[in-house]
């Protein structure tokens, strides 16, 4: 059992679809039931003594918005937005410490994202017809545009939660390699990495340029391994090609990253401009600070666009207290390595604030996995160990 919930954790939480044959189904209901049992299961066999103050603040997570929603003006109710706050808060007490997960497995989904990922940049009908039947999200027409302009979404949907996740296996594969230098962890964080420029968003050049200085960092280090250099130049050399064709006018690479940057129909710039998609929301926080809606609904609202908005907007301060508190107090519970819970706990803090993650699903399945892969890498590195 310590194996085998971690490695369901992994798998569902990449695969698990979400359609079937291009409609929203049932599935996404049952992907909450069944993430529900397997960290139930966690929590049976392996949780540990958490003082009742703490489990109390973190149910309530769902138990205060609850309270808003009851509190609310509003008439319209969404009750299912509750599954993933409720999923967050029994995840945020689960104790992770002596969990495992196979690296065979890990390298496998790896493997398979990049393959995948490829296959979406080439234009692989294979590729796409698997995600356009059973991965679809949000609306209808958000997957086939991802995919019409060839960005390595995956299974994630759209291209900025896609570039997290996939900045996520570049990081967690570099620090494999810095474990014990293995030179496929490496290989498999340089891929995940161009995949990440692939997306061609502001997401995505931004966590690209980060994941690049990290490389270059670890380059400049006394070197042990200086295959680091190759890896460097080959990513500034593909990054170039990318934005300018290798021409020697740099300005179709400026022109796009620009566009990127400064879109006001898309990206962060699109959504807190005065007329951006998160104008209502903003509004409707900036007058009424202490009057949130919970789990009701208004025509405008924009719920997903912002993790610290969203949170403002369903149980104020409390509430973003609690769930930043909350992840906070899970990474330092659950993480061996003081480093990699301050680094992970800033990078989720920091993108929430451009799109809502903590509630995602796929996030409520593989962010224990990827504090358990944290914790084993080291383990990995035993001459014995095969993989």
């Amino acid at each position: 059992m310590k194996r085998l919930v971690p490695s369901l954790l992994l798998v569902f939480g990449l695969y698990f679809p979400s359609t079937v044959s291009t409609r929203i189904s049932m599935f996404s209901a049952l992907a909450y039931v069944v993430c529900i049992a397997l960290l139930g299961s966690i929590w049976l066999q392996n949780n540990g003594h958490i003082p009742f103050f703490k489990c109390l603040a973190l149910s309530s997570i769902v138990l205060l918005p609850l309270l808003f929603t009851a509190l609310s003006p509003l008439d319209t109710i969404t009750l299912g937005a509750a599954a993933g706050y409720l999923v967050l808060s029994i995840l945020l007490m689960v104790n992770l410490k002596e969990l495992t997960i196979s690296p065979r497995l890990w390298i496998a989904v790896n493997v398979i994202n990049i393959a995948a990922g490829i296959g979406i940049v080439l234009g692989v009908n294979a590729v796409n017809n698997i995600l356009l039947n059973h991965y679809a999200t949000a609306y209808d027409d958000l997957l086939p545009m991802m995919l019409e302009m060839h960005k390595p979404v995956l299974t994630f949907g759209t291209h900025s939660l896609a570039a997290f996740f996939l900045y996520l296996f570049f990081w967690i594969n570099l620090e494999a390699f810095k474990a014990h230098g293995r030179k496929l962890f490496l290989a498999l964080a340089f891929c995940h990495l161009l995949l990440v420029l692939c997306l061609s968003s502001v997401s995505g050049l931004v966590l690209f340029l980060v994941g690049f200085a990290q490389l270059g960092h670890l380059a400049l280090k006394p070197v042990r391994h200086k295959v680091l250099w190759a890896y460097a130049v080959l990513c500034l050399v593909l990054c170039t090609a990318a934005f300018s064709n290798m021409a020697v006018d740099f300005t179709p690479a400026r022109d796009a990253a620009k566009e990127m940057l400064s879109n006001r129909d898309s990206g962060f710039v699109g959504r807190f401009l005065s007329d951006g998609t998160m104008h209502y929301d903003l509004e409707f926080i900036s007058q009424h600070p202490f009057s949130p809606v919970g789990f009701s609904f208004r025509e405008g609202f924009m719920f997903g666009d912002s993790g610290w908005v969203e949170y403002m907007l369903r149980g104020s301060i409390p509430l973003l207290v609690l769930i930043f508190g909350g992840l906070y107090y899970f990474l330092r519970r659950n993480l061996v390595s003081r480093n990699h819970a301050y680094f992970l706990f800033g990078a989720l803090v920091f993108f929430e604030v451009g799109m809502t993650t903590l509630t995602f699903i796929r996030m409520l399945y593989l962010l224990p996995v990827f504090v358990i892969v944290l914790n084993n890498v080291n383990s990995w590195s035993a001459p014995s160990n095969p993989a």
